[in-house]
């Protein structure tokens, strides 16, 4: 679920649509959290999926570390890649705000998380843009991401979080939860898809 000082708005014909704040979200406010709507298709069910769903899935879902592919039921779907997203992932499941952000920022996340077959052109229009967001990038670039993250951290238990509810529904969120509250900084664990 997405955080609710959001909305979709046009952005042009090349990106499409994309996910704006409508009013000021603090740095280290949880933004999205995977809930029990969204839609989960495992391999053999995509298989099977009639054509329009799957031109769906295809343009709108991301694959976890499992394999599967994950469609958010609401305006998570339509958040675009930024070389400098407002959002980086803790945890498969949930994404944090990376800075304050203002009424009309874009909300973007970093698409090196999802576990890509093929490369993708880019064009967030960032100044560190890469031009290309690559399958490798996690590898590449996971070590930068890590230390965003650790910064961020202290400040998770600082703000409003208007979607930690959902965060403790998930068990291996609980977990994350527990951590970030300790201020363990373990949670950040590649073997667990984690920053």
């Amino acid at each position: 679920m997405l955080h609710p000082f959001t909305e979709l708005r046009p952005i042009d014909e090349h990106v499409g649509v994309g996910v704006f704040v409508t009013r000021p979200i603090e740095r280290g406010t949880v933004v999205w959290v995977q809930d029990v709507r969204d839609v989960i298709y495992t391999p053999q069910h995509y298989d099977r999926l009639p054509r329009p769903q799957r031109a769906i899935a295809d343009k709108y879902a991301y694959e976890d570390s499992w394999g599967n592919l994950v469609l958010c039921w609401d305006l998570a779907r339509y958040m675009n890649h930024s070389c400098e997203p407002a959002t980086l992932s803790l945890g498969e499941y949930c994404e944090i705000a990376t800075r304050d952000l203002a009424i009309g920022d874009q909300l973007t996340c970093e698409y090196g998380f999802l576990n890509l077959d093929e490369p993708m052109l880019c064009r967030c229009g960032a100044p560190t843009c890469r031009g290309i967001i690559a399958p490798g990038d996690y590898a590449e670039l996971g070590h930068r991401w890590e230390h965003a993250v650790r910064r961020l951290l202290p400040s998770v238990n600082l703000v409003e979080q208007p979607l930690w509810a959902l965060v403790e529904v998930l068990q291996e969120d609980i977990a994350i939860q527990e951590a970030i509250l300790r201020g363990d900084p373990s949670i950040l664990d590649h073997d667990h898809h984690l920053l």
